[in-house]
């Protein structure tokens, strides 16, 4: 992102190439992720890497034009992109970054980024090494409500100086039943 972002300032036509890792059924987050890139007037959605060819399908139909692919590094070698989504099982995170990463892609993962800290590590070196940006996908940051309290503390200084805030979500799930619960 570092050379993106300097290619982006210097010509304001420059546009992003997205793609996506994972276009499958769990929530529809594939299509959440990249709906929200097509809206970007600066980013163009190219390609979805999906192994069941059927999720495939359904992201050409959702995104007509977009390129389609059954393995990432197929992906790499015929899209030409600046920036990948990774929206697979989170045991995949760290393997699949890694890859994108070495290809001189940005990285843009969904939560959790990994299963270690080692492996987080792991993806933090290839992106120093190739200059481009490994992220976590940090939705709430810039939802509509979080930006105008940000602004509003920040630019209004309604409340003063912030020290700390906390924040949480409960729910009544039985402990470890979610799928992201199991490192396989």
């Amino acid at each position: 992102m570092l050379r993106l972002t300097d290619e982006l300032k210097k010509d304001p036509k420059r546009r992003i190439s997205a793609g996506g890792i994972g276009y499958g059924g769990a929530f529809n987050m594939g299509r959440l992720h990249l709906t929200s890139m097509a809206r970007n007037r600066r980013m163009d959605v190219a390609a979805v890497c999906e192994l069941d060819p059927e999720r495939r399908a359904v992201a050409e139909e959702d995104f007509p034009g977009i390129k389609t692919y059954g393995s990432v590094g197929q992906m790499l070698r015929n899209a030409d992109l600046d920036l990948v989504t990774i929206i697979t099982p989170h045991n995949t995170h760290a393997k699949l970054a890694v890859q994108c990463l070495e290809a001189g892609v940005n990285v843009v993962c969904e939560k959790p980024l990994a299963i270690t800290s080692a492996e987080v590590e792991k993806m933090m070196a290839a992106a120093k090494k190739r200059k481009v940006m490994i992220s976590t996908f940090h939705n709430r940051r810039w939802d509509g409500d979080f930006v105008t309290l940000r602004d509003l503390i920040r630019k209004e200084k309604i409340i003063g100086r912030v020290f700390r805030i906390e924040a949480g979500f409960s729910g009544y799930g039985e402990q470890g039943t979610w799928w992201r619960s199991s490192k396989k």
